[in-house]
């Protein structure tokens, strides 16, 4: 390690220390008024940016409902630029939560985001996730909105709409009785299709069960932790439903490409694009940030070991 990012890990356990005190002396954020008031600024330097590269956002559907209640805005995930094109058009302020302190610290990047209001996360410390978990609950606490990208990290798979997404949008809207907009985002080049979706309460839209909402049951009896468990689960799948619907209305509003005329290679280059916005990204990531469901983390430990196998007689039917 470099004597640069030992110093941005030295700073990162700083920060994550911050947290851990704000959550035990149970402390309120400061500067959410300062970063409302310097919003319109922000997305108005966004947008010259996104006009200086060359970068043009189009819409199925742009329209947010006003209400009372916060909002965590739910985006899909597909590159390095889906923050600052769905940043730019959202009018509400909002907090981000974010897991790649280490690329963002100490650049122009991380500047923004410190601006605009972040929380960043250790997705290697149970204990750290957990922190920020509370501190998206303070932001939702204290009248402030949340956005989050469920998957985890970019889409780059080669057939799934949506990756399975995490419990972090659909856990804290239903413990804070928040609103969820989902936004589906694809990026064609320069070209950005923005669609969002209805604004909905999933404690309003999902079942409850025993006549209690999802903040009101008990995590220390087993029975209404493991009913907790099950709302989530099911307001979970209902949001990845909806960002799976949203991006395929994208897609069938693009049309049909004829088969001959996608290059053999054309998902490498698609990687290969994808990284080359973000020089810090490492594919690593895609297993260290993404959901990983035990189904699937098992189908893909079996990949690795079937990659490793030799083929003889008996076990050629694996194949």
């Amino acid at each position: 390690m470099d004597i640069r990012n030992k110093r941005k890990r030295e700073k990162f356990e700083k920060y994550k220390k911050y947290k851990a005190k704000m959550i035990e002396y149970n402390l309120p954020l400061k500067g959410i008024t300062l970063k409302q008031f310097i919003r319109p600024l922000l997305r108005r330097i966004l947008k010259i940016q996104r006009v200086l590269k060359g970068q043009t956002v189009e819409f199925l559907n742009g329209e947010i409902p006003k209400t009372e209640r916060p909002i965590v805005f739910a985006v899909s995930h597909i590159g390095k630029y889906d923050f600052e094109i769905v940043n730019e058009f959202i009018k509400e302020h909002f907090h981000v939560i974010a897991s790649d302190f280490m690329n963002m610290s100490g650049n122009i990047n991380g500047l923004f985001m410190e601006l605009n209001g972040v929380i960043f996360m250790d997705i290697d410390s149970k204990e750290d996730r957990e922190n920020s978990r509370k501190m998206m609950l303070k932001v939702l606490e204290q009248g402030d909105n949340m956005m989050i990208f469920p998957e985890g990290t970019w889409n780059l798979s080669e057939n799934e709409i949506i990756r399975d997404i995490h419990f972090g949008a659909a856990d804290v809207a239903l413990a804070k009785n928040a609103v969820i907009v989902p936004i589906a985002i694809e990026q064609y080049g320069k070209r950005f299709v923005i669609n969002v979706g209805e604004m909905y309460n999933p404690n309003e839209n999902l079942c409850t069960y025993e006549n209690k909402d999802y903040c009101e049951l008990d995590d220390k009896n087993d029975i209404e932790r493991k009913i907790k468990l099950d709302i989530k689960v099911e307001a979970t799948q209902y949001l990845r439903d909806r960002l799976a619907t949203l991006k395929f209305e994208i897609w069938e509003n693009e049309g049909v490409d004829c088969r001959t005329s996608i290059p053999y290679d054309y998902w490498n280059k698609f990687i290969k694009e994808r990284c080359e916005e973000w020089p810090g990204y490492s594919m690593d990531e895609q297993i260290r940030n993404g959901c990983f469901p035990p189904k699937k983390r098992e189908y893909h430990e079996m990949l690795e070991q079937m990659s490793i196998m030799h083929i003889y007689e008996k076990n050629e039917f694996l194949f």
